[in-house]
Protein backbone atom coordinates (compact mmCIF):
# COMPACT_ATOMS: atom_id res chain seq x y z
CA UNK A 1 0.00 0.00 0.00
CA UNK A 2 2.74 2.32 0.97
CA UNK A 3 4.74 1.76 -2.42
CA UNK A 4 1.14 2.71 -4.07
CA UNK A 5 0.85 5.85 -2.04
CA UNK A 6 4.23 6.92 -3.12
CA UNK A 7 3.27 6.17 -6.94
CA UNK A 8 0.44 7.87 -6.55
CA UNK A 9 1.94 11.24 -5.14
CA UNK A 10 4.51 11.12 -7.79
CA UNK A 11 1.51 10.99 -10.34
CA UNK A 12 -0.08 13.38 -8.76
CA UNK A 13 2.76 15.72 -8.74
CA UNK A 14 3.73 15.32 -12.41
CA UNK A 15 0.26 15.83 -13.57
CA UNK A 16 0.13 19.08 -11.68
CA UNK A 17 -3.46 18.39 -9.85
CA UNK A 18 -4.26 19.23 -6.32
CA UNK A 19 -6.79 20.41 -3.86
CA UNK A 20 -8.02 24.20 -4.61
CA UNK A 21 -7.35 25.58 -1.37
CA UNK A 22 -6.30 24.88 2.33
CA UNK A 23 -6.91 28.07 4.00
CA UNK A 24 -7.36 31.75 2.86
CA UNK A 25 -3.83 33.16 2.08
CA UNK A 26 -5.84 36.82 1.58
CA UNK A 27 -3.50 39.71 1.59
CA UNK A 28 -4.95 42.83 3.90
CA UNK A 29 -6.13 45.53 1.41
CA UNK A 30 -4.13 48.12 0.86
CA UNK A 31 -6.36 50.86 1.82
CA UNK A 32 -7.15 49.40 4.88
CA UNK A 33 -6.28 51.78 8.33
CA UNK A 34 -4.47 50.26 10.97
CA UNK A 35 -6.30 50.09 14.27
CA UNK A 36 -2.98 49.74 16.45
CA UNK A 37 0.30 49.94 14.78
CA UNK A 38 3.76 49.24 16.77
CA UNK A 39 6.94 50.00 14.23
CA UNK A 40 5.71 48.84 10.77
CA UNK A 41 3.20 46.35 11.94
CA UNK A 42 -0.10 46.86 10.64
CA UNK A 43 -3.33 45.62 12.99
CA UNK A 44 -6.71 44.97 11.54
CA UNK A 45 -9.58 44.09 13.69
CA UNK A 46 -12.86 42.63 12.19
CA UNK A 47 -15.57 40.33 13.01
CA UNK A 48 -19.10 39.56 12.84
CA UNK A 49 -22.14 39.94 14.38
CA UNK A 50 -25.41 37.33 13.17
CA UNK A 51 -28.57 36.96 14.69
CA UNK A 52 -31.29 33.83 12.81
CA UNK A 53 -34.22 32.82 13.70
CA UNK A 54 -35.78 29.29 12.53
CA UNK A 55 -38.75 26.94 12.09
CA UNK A 56 -38.75 23.54 12.10
CA UNK A 57 -41.68 20.94 11.21
CA UNK A 58 -39.73 17.20 11.23
CA UNK A 59 -41.30 14.22 11.88
CA UNK A 60 -38.97 12.45 10.18
CA UNK A 61 -38.10 11.01 12.98
CA UNK A 62 -39.70 7.76 15.01
CA UNK A 63 -38.18 8.17 18.20
CA UNK A 64 -37.90 11.03 20.72
CA UNK A 65 -34.13 11.86 19.46
CA UNK A 66 -35.43 15.31 18.65
CA UNK A 67 -38.67 17.20 19.35
CA UNK A 68 -40.72 17.79 16.10
CA UNK A 69 -42.38 21.67 15.28
CA UNK A 70 -39.27 23.72 16.97
CA UNK A 71 -38.47 27.14 16.78
CA UNK A 72 -35.75 29.16 18.40
CA UNK A 73 -33.20 32.37 17.68
CA UNK A 74 -29.72 31.54 17.63
CA UNK A 75 -26.65 33.54 17.48
CA UNK A 76 -23.11 33.64 16.82
CA UNK A 77 -20.20 36.47 17.45
CA UNK A 78 -16.52 36.63 15.54
CA UNK A 79 -13.94 38.77 16.55
CA UNK A 80 -10.35 38.64 14.85
CA UNK A 81 -6.97 40.57 14.48
CA UNK A 82 -5.03 40.23 11.32
CA UNK A 83 -1.24 41.06 12.11
CA UNK A 84 0.81 42.08 9.24
CA UNK A 85 4.39 42.91 10.18
CA UNK A 86 6.01 42.81 7.00
CA UNK A 87 5.48 41.41 3.73
CA UNK A 88 6.69 38.19 4.71
CA UNK A 89 5.06 37.68 8.07
CA UNK A 90 1.63 37.58 9.16
CA UNK A 91 -0.40 36.27 11.77
CA UNK A 92 -4.15 35.99 12.34
CA UNK A 93 -6.64 35.17 15.42
CA UNK A 94 -10.16 35.19 15.38
CA UNK A 95 -12.22 34.21 18.36
CA UNK A 96 -15.88 32.92 17.73
CA UNK A 97 -18.63 32.42 20.08
CA UNK A 98 -18.91 28.97 21.55
CA UNK A 99 -21.66 26.99 23.29
CA UNK A 100 -21.97 23.35 24.41
CA UNK A 101 -25.74 23.03 23.41
CA UNK A 102 -26.89 22.97 19.84
CA UNK A 103 -30.22 22.01 18.72
CA UNK A 104 -29.27 20.12 16.45
CA UNK A 105 -25.47 18.47 17.00
CA UNK A 106 -23.79 19.35 20.59
CA UNK A 107 -20.49 19.61 18.37
CA UNK A 108 -22.24 22.47 16.27
CA UNK A 109 -20.77 25.33 18.90
CA UNK A 110 -20.08 28.50 17.25
CA UNK A 111 -24.23 29.64 18.35
CA UNK A 112 -25.96 29.96 21.23
CA UNK A 113 -29.87 29.52 21.57
CA UNK A 114 -31.19 32.45 23.13
CA UNK A 115 -32.89 31.68 26.33
CA UNK A 116 -31.02 28.82 26.61
CA UNK A 117 -28.69 30.96 30.04
CA UNK A 118 -31.54 32.68 30.84
CA UNK A 119 -31.11 32.81 34.96
CA UNK A 120 -29.07 35.20 36.60
CA UNK A 121 -32.55 37.07 37.41
CA UNK A 122 -33.41 38.14 41.11
CA UNK A 123 -36.42 39.00 43.34
CA UNK A 124 -40.00 37.82 42.62
CA UNK A 125 -39.72 36.47 38.58
CA UNK A 126 -35.76 34.59 38.65
CA UNK A 127 -35.98 33.61 34.82
CA UNK A 128 -33.52 35.69 32.45
CA UNK A 129 -31.21 38.03 32.79
CA UNK A 130 -28.19 35.93 31.38
CA UNK A 131 -24.91 36.26 29.99
CA UNK A 132 -23.80 35.38 26.80
CA UNK A 133 -21.86 32.60 26.05
CA UNK A 134 -17.83 31.69 25.91
CA UNK A 135 -15.69 33.22 23.31
CA UNK A 136 -13.18 30.12 21.67
CA UNK A 137 -9.93 30.25 18.96
CA UNK A 138 -11.41 29.73 16.27
CA UNK A 139 -7.87 30.25 14.44
CA UNK A 140 -4.48 31.06 15.44
CA UNK A 141 -1.68 30.82 12.64
CA UNK A 142 1.21 32.36 11.30
CA UNK A 143 2.05 32.65 7.94
CA UNK A 144 5.59 33.06 6.53
CA UNK A 145 6.53 33.60 2.79
CA UNK A 146 10.26 33.47 0.87
CA UNK A 147 11.27 32.86 -2.10
CA UNK A 148 12.06 29.29 -1.23
CA UNK A 149 8.90 27.57 0.08
CA UNK A 150 5.79 29.47 2.49
CA UNK A 151 5.15 28.27 5.99
CA UNK A 152 1.83 28.58 8.02
CA UNK A 153 1.08 26.91 10.72
CA UNK A 154 -1.15 26.67 14.14
CA UNK A 155 -5.15 26.12 14.18
CA UNK A 156 -6.88 26.98 10.64
CA UNK A 157 -9.61 26.28 8.64
CA UNK A 158 -8.84 23.35 6.33
CA UNK A 159 -10.39 21.72 3.66
CA UNK A 160 -9.64 19.39 -0.14
CA UNK A 161 -11.27 19.99 -3.38
CA UNK A 162 -15.49 20.88 -3.45
CA UNK A 163 -15.29 19.56 -0.07
CA UNK A 164 -16.88 15.74 -0.89
CA UNK A 165 -14.51 14.23 1.44
CA UNK A 166 -13.10 15.90 3.41
CA UNK A 167 -14.23 20.00 5.19
CA UNK A 168 -13.10 21.22 8.11
CA UNK A 169 -13.30 24.99 7.54
CA UNK A 170 -16.03 25.53 10.04
CA UNK A 171 -14.09 24.31 13.42
CA UNK A 172 -10.74 23.80 12.22
CA UNK A 173 -7.56 22.09 12.64
CA UNK A 174 -4.16 22.27 14.01
CA UNK A 175 -1.75 21.68 11.62
CA UNK A 176 1.46 22.69 9.12
CA UNK A 177 0.97 23.94 5.47
CA UNK A 178 4.09 24.39 3.04
CA UNK A 179 2.89 25.87 -0.07
CA UNK A 180 4.82 26.96 -3.62
CA UNK A 181 3.99 28.36 -6.80
CA UNK A 182 6.15 27.59 -9.76
CA UNK A 183 4.12 29.51 -12.60
CA UNK A 184 0.82 28.06 -13.08
CA UNK A 185 1.10 25.40 -10.81
CA UNK A 186 0.56 25.47 -7.15
CA UNK A 187 1.46 22.93 -4.63
CA UNK A 188 0.74 22.13 -1.23
CA UNK A 189 1.61 19.88 1.39
CA UNK A 190 0.08 19.25 4.83
CA UNK A 191 0.52 17.67 8.24
CA UNK A 192 -2.84 17.70 10.47
CA UNK A 193 -3.42 16.90 13.81
CA UNK A 194 -6.93 15.03 14.83
CA UNK A 195 -6.15 14.17 18.09
CA UNK A 196 -3.67 13.93 20.81
CA UNK A 197 -4.13 10.85 22.95
CA UNK A 198 -2.04 10.84 26.75
CA UNK A 199 -1.98 6.68 26.76
CA UNK A 200 1.41 4.97 26.52
CA UNK A 201 0.84 3.74 23.11
CA UNK A 202 0.53 5.42 19.63
CA UNK A 203 -2.93 5.90 19.42
CA UNK A 204 -2.78 9.37 17.76
CA UNK A 205 -4.80 10.33 14.73
CA UNK A 206 -2.81 12.33 11.59
CA UNK A 207 -3.70 13.27 8.24
CA UNK A 208 -0.74 14.08 5.47
CA UNK A 209 -1.98 15.84 2.28
CA UNK A 210 -0.28 16.43 -0.74
CA UNK A 211 -1.55 18.13 -3.58
CA UNK A 212 -0.87 20.54 -6.27
CA UNK A 213 -2.91 22.87 -8.73
CA UNK A 214 -2.67 24.17 -12.53
CA UNK A 215 -4.48 26.99 -13.73
CA UNK A 216 -4.89 26.98 -17.67
CA UNK A 217 -6.44 28.86 -20.43
CA UNK A 218 -10.23 28.66 -19.74
CA UNK A 219 -9.27 25.23 -17.83
CA UNK A 220 -8.30 24.18 -13.93
CA UNK A 221 -7.02 20.51 -13.41
CA UNK A 222 -6.42 20.00 -9.58
CA UNK A 223 -5.96 16.54 -7.23
CA UNK A 224 -4.37 15.65 -4.01
CA UNK A 225 -3.48 12.17 -1.79
CA UNK A 226 -4.65 12.01 1.71
CA UNK A 227 -3.59 9.31 4.57
CA UNK A 228 -5.38 9.25 7.57
CA UNK A 229 -3.14 6.84 10.06
CA UNK A 230 -5.72 7.12 12.88
CA UNK A 231 -4.36 4.46 15.39
CA UNK A 232 -7.19 5.52 17.43
CA UNK A 233 -10.22 4.22 15.35
CA UNK A 234 -8.99 0.93 14.92
CA UNK A 235 -5.56 1.15 13.43
CA UNK A 236 -7.09 2.98 10.37
CA UNK A 237 -4.86 3.54 7.06
CA UNK A 238 -7.54 5.55 5.07
CA UNK A 239 -6.02 6.59 1.56
CA UNK A 240 -8.21 8.98 -0.61
CA UNK A 241 -7.31 10.21 -3.94
CA UNK A 242 -8.86 12.64 -5.59
CA UNK A 243 -8.77 14.42 -9.12
CA UNK A 244 -10.82 17.12 -10.58
CA UNK A 245 -11.44 19.68 -13.06
CA UNK A 246 -13.28 22.49 -15.26
CA UNK A 247 -13.45 23.78 -18.49
CA UNK A 248 -15.12 27.01 -19.99
CA UNK A 249 -16.55 25.90 -23.22
CA UNK A 250 -17.91 29.19 -24.08
CA UNK A 251 -17.67 32.38 -21.66
CA UNK A 252 -21.10 31.43 -20.37
CA UNK A 253 -20.81 27.89 -20.10
CA UNK A 254 -18.84 26.11 -17.66
CA UNK A 255 -18.39 21.93 -17.33
CA UNK A 256 -17.33 20.50 -14.05
CA UNK A 257 -16.27 17.38 -12.95
CA UNK A 258 -14.48 15.72 -9.69
CA UNK A 259 -13.89 11.76 -8.72
CA UNK A 260 -12.41 10.92 -5.51
CA UNK A 261 -11.28 6.67 -4.91
CA UNK A 262 -10.33 5.44 -1.62
CA UNK A 263 -7.99 2.66 -0.31
CA UNK A 264 -6.41 1.52 3.26
CA UNK A 265 -7.48 -0.81 5.99
CA UNK A 266 -9.15 -0.66 9.63
CA UNK A 267 -9.35 -3.20 12.11
CA UNK A 268 -6.29 -4.16 14.54
CA UNK A 269 -6.56 -7.77 13.16
CA UNK A 270 -7.16 -9.10 16.51
CA UNK A 271 -10.96 -7.64 17.84
CA UNK A 272 -11.28 -4.61 15.98
CA UNK A 273 -14.00 -3.59 13.48
CA UNK A 274 -13.87 -6.53 11.06
CA UNK A 275 -13.64 -9.33 14.11
CA UNK A 276 -9.75 -10.86 13.89
CA UNK A 277 -9.07 -9.52 10.21
CA UNK A 278 -8.50 -6.36 8.74
CA UNK A 279 -11.54 -4.56 6.64
CA UNK A 280 -10.45 -2.78 3.23
CA UNK A 281 -11.82 0.70 2.52
CA UNK A 282 -13.65 0.45 -1.17
CA UNK A 283 -15.51 3.63 -1.49
CA UNK A 284 -15.83 6.13 -4.05
CA UNK A 285 -17.80 9.48 -5.19
CA UNK A 286 -18.00 11.15 -8.22
CA UNK A 287 -20.23 14.77 -9.37
CA UNK A 288 -20.42 15.76 -12.69
CA UNK A 289 -21.94 19.96 -12.98
CA UNK A 290 -22.52 22.36 -15.86
CA UNK A 291 -23.31 25.91 -15.37
CA UNK A 292 -25.02 28.48 -17.86
CA UNK A 293 -24.83 32.17 -17.45
CA UNK A 294 -27.90 34.07 -18.90
CA UNK A 295 -27.33 37.49 -17.34
CA UNK A 296 -28.94 38.16 -14.48
CA UNK A 297 -29.86 34.22 -14.26
CA UNK A 298 -27.58 31.24 -14.12
CA UNK A 299 -28.84 28.11 -13.97
CA UNK A 300 -27.05 24.85 -13.17
CA UNK A 301 -27.05 21.28 -12.81
CA UNK A 302 -25.16 18.77 -11.04
CA UNK A 303 -25.38 15.05 -10.54
CA UNK A 304 -23.52 13.35 -7.43
CA UNK A 305 -23.22 9.46 -6.77
CA UNK A 306 -21.26 8.46 -3.27
CA UNK A 307 -20.97 4.52 -2.72
CA UNK A 308 -22.34 2.42 -0.13
CA UNK A 309 -22.00 -0.74 1.48
CA UNK A 310 -23.90 -3.10 -0.69
CA UNK A 311 -23.99 -6.47 1.67
CA UNK A 312 -24.08 -5.94 5.66
CA UNK A 313 -22.39 -8.91 6.17
CA UNK A 314 -19.43 -8.06 4.22
CA UNK A 315 -16.75 -6.95 6.66
CA UNK A 316 -15.10 -4.24 3.97
CA UNK A 317 -15.65 -0.49 4.08
CA UNK A 318 -17.34 0.10 0.99
CA UNK A 319 -19.45 3.34 1.70
CA UNK A 320 -17.57 6.10 1.02
CA UNK A 321 -15.97 7.86 3.94
CA UNK A 322 -16.68 11.46 4.24
CA UNK A 323 -15.25 13.82 7.26
CA UNK A 324 -16.71 17.22 7.66
CA UNK A 325 -18.09 19.79 9.06
CA UNK A 326 -21.76 19.86 10.88
CA UNK A 327 -24.61 22.55 10.48
CA UNK A 328 -23.56 22.98 6.86
CA UNK A 329 -25.90 22.28 4.08
CA UNK A 330 -23.51 20.25 1.38
CA UNK A 331 -26.71 19.22 -0.94
CA UNK A 332 -29.81 20.12 0.38
CA UNK A 333 -31.22 21.99 3.47
CA UNK A 334 -32.97 19.14 5.38
CA UNK A 335 -32.04 15.92 4.55
CA UNK A 336 -28.76 14.66 6.58
CA UNK A 337 -28.94 17.83 8.18
CA UNK A 338 -32.11 18.21 10.08
CA UNK A 339 -33.58 14.56 9.30
CA UNK A 340 -32.06 11.29 9.47
CA UNK A 341 -29.45 10.30 6.28
CA UNK A 342 -29.51 7.75 4.37
CA UNK A 343 -25.84 6.07 5.77
CA UNK A 344 -27.95 5.61 8.83
CA UNK A 345 -28.25 8.36 11.88
CA UNK A 346 -27.73 11.47 12.15
CA UNK A 347 -25.09 14.09 11.30
CA UNK A 348 -23.52 15.79 7.76
CA UNK A 349 -22.52 12.13 5.94
CA UNK A 350 -22.59 14.55 2.78
CA UNK A 351 -22.52 12.58 -0.06
CA UNK A 352 -21.91 9.07 1.73
CA UNK A 353 -24.11 6.09 -0.04
CA UNK A 354 -25.99 8.51 -2.19
CA UNK A 355 -27.30 9.26 -5.55
CA UNK A 356 -29.01 12.61 -6.27
CA UNK A 357 -29.84 14.98 -9.11
CA UNK A 358 -29.68 18.82 -8.48
CA UNK A 359 -30.36 21.85 -10.51
CA UNK A 360 -30.57 25.25 -9.46
CA UNK A 361 -31.59 28.69 -10.37
CA UNK A 362 -29.96 31.93 -9.11
CA UNK A 363 -30.48 35.60 -10.54
CA UNK A 364 -29.34 39.01 -9.54
CA UNK A 365 -32.66 41.16 -10.73
CA UNK A 366 -31.10 43.92 -8.27
CA UNK A 367 -28.08 45.18 -7.48
CA UNK A 368 -28.54 44.28 -3.14
CA UNK A 369 -30.58 41.00 -4.07
CA UNK A 370 -29.74 37.87 -4.50
CA UNK A 371 -32.35 34.75 -5.40
CA UNK A 372 -31.11 30.61 -5.65
CA UNK A 373 -33.97 27.83 -5.32
CA UNK A 374 -32.60 24.44 -6.26
CA UNK A 375 -34.76 21.02 -6.82
CA UNK A 376 -33.04 17.68 -5.47
CA UNK A 377 -34.04 14.36 -6.44
CA UNK A 378 -32.12 11.69 -4.13
CA UNK A 379 -31.68 7.53 -4.13
CA UNK A 380 -29.85 5.26 -1.25
CA UNK A 381 -27.17 4.22 -3.58
CA UNK A 382 -26.93 1.08 -1.73
CA UNK A 383 -29.80 -0.14 1.22
CA UNK A 384 -28.80 0.70 4.50
CA UNK A 385 -29.03 -2.13 6.76
CA UNK A 386 -31.27 -1.31 9.21
CA UNK A 387 -33.70 0.49 6.69
CA UNK A 388 -33.99 -2.16 4.39
CA UNK A 389 -37.56 -2.08 4.13
CA UNK A 390 -37.84 1.74 3.26
CA UNK A 391 -36.29 0.90 -0.23
CA UNK A 392 -34.24 3.05 -2.21
CA UNK A 393 -35.58 6.12 -2.80
CA UNK A 394 -35.33 9.08 -0.72
CA UNK A 395 -37.77 11.50 -1.89
CA UNK A 396 -37.54 15.07 -3.82
CA UNK A 397 -36.34 18.22 -1.78
CA UNK A 398 -37.22 22.15 -2.98
CA UNK A 399 -34.71 24.77 -1.43
CA UNK A 400 -34.48 28.32 -1.29
CA UNK A 401 -32.40 31.70 -0.63
CA UNK A 402 -33.37 35.44 -1.03
CA UNK A 403 -30.75 37.64 0.20
CA UNK A 404 -31.08 41.19 0.23
CA UNK A 405 -27.88 44.10 1.46
CA UNK A 406 -29.70 46.53 3.40
CA UNK A 407 -26.28 49.08 4.31
CA UNK A 408 -22.44 48.36 3.92
CA UNK A 409 -21.84 45.18 5.81
CA UNK A 410 -25.03 44.44 6.40
CA UNK A 411 -27.40 41.37 5.09
CA UNK A 412 -30.38 39.95 5.86
CA UNK A 413 -31.52 36.52 4.39
CA UNK A 414 -34.54 34.35 4.25
CA UNK A 415 -33.64 30.29 3.47
CA UNK A 416 -35.11 26.98 3.81
CA UNK A 417 -37.10 24.29 2.20
CA UNK A 418 -39.36 21.43 1.96
CA UNK A 419 -38.70 17.69 1.69
CA UNK A 420 -41.32 15.55 -0.30
CA UNK A 421 -40.58 11.83 1.77
CA UNK A 422 -40.69 9.02 -0.16
CA UNK A 423 -43.60 7.28 0.90
CA UNK A 424 -41.57 4.31 1.72
CA UNK A 425 -40.57 5.92 5.11
CA UNK A 426 -43.73 6.19 6.20
CA UNK A 427 -43.15 9.76 8.12
CA UNK A 428 -44.97 12.97 7.15
CA UNK A 429 -43.03 15.46 4.70
CA UNK A 430 -40.50 17.92 6.81
CA UNK A 431 -40.11 21.39 6.12
CA UNK A 432 -38.33 24.28 7.77
CA UNK A 433 -37.47 27.55 7.06
CA UNK A 434 -34.41 30.46 8.82
CA UNK A 435 -34.06 34.26 8.38
CA UNK A 436 -31.65 36.35 9.87
CA UNK A 437 -29.21 39.27 10.19
CA UNK A 438 -25.80 39.68 9.79
CA UNK A 439 -23.10 42.59 10.54
CA UNK A 440 -19.98 42.26 9.13
CA UNK A 441 -17.24 44.59 10.12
Amino acid sequence: MKKFLAIAISVVFLLGFAASAFALHAEIPSETQAAVAMGNTQITLGGSIRVRGEYLDNDFYDDNLVTNDRSFWDQRVRLSLDAKVNDNVRGFVMLESTNGYSEYNDAESDTWIWGRSGNGASGVYTVGNGKGPDMAILEAWILYTNDLVNLKIGHMPLYLGNKIFFDHSKFGDDGLVLFKDIDNVHLVGVVAKFAEHARPWADDADAYVIAAAYTGQGFNLSGDVTWVDDNSFFDTDLYNIGVRGDVSVTDNVNLRGDAEIQLGTAGDGISGLCGTTDCNYGGYAFVLGANVKLEPVTVDAEFGYGSGDKDPDDKDINLFVTSLSPGIDYITYLHGTRTLNRAGGLGNNGITNLTYIKGSVSANPMEKLMLKGSLVWMQSTQDYSGLKSMGDDIGWEFDGKVTYQLNDGLVYFVEGGYFFVDENYGQDDAWGARHGIELTF
